[in-house]
């Protein structure tokens, strides 16, 4: 498969090749995938592990149709 480098980033665009890892690489630079009709951006690719990490802890929300949860200590 031909890897390019996009015009935006000029990084050389990375395969998704692990099966537990089904993000697209968006030509911004960062890993994304669509659900329910929307694409979310989830992190750099040079650190597919903390992307994973994040859709790992969003997906619930994002699948149920809700904004995902803010984890930290946030007042309000």
């Amino acid at each position: 498969m031909l890897t390019l480098a996009t015009p935006k980033t000029g990084q050389i665009k990375p395969e998704t090749s692990h099966p537990d890892f089904p993000r697209t690489p968006h030509p911004n630079g960062q890993w994304c995938k669509k659900i329910r009709g929307h694409l979310h951006h989830l992190g750099p690719w040079g650190d597919w592990q903390a992307a994973l990490n994040d859709y790992l802890d969003k997906k619930d929300d994002l699948y149920a149709g809700r904004k995902p949860r803010v984890n930290g200590n946030s007042k309000t």
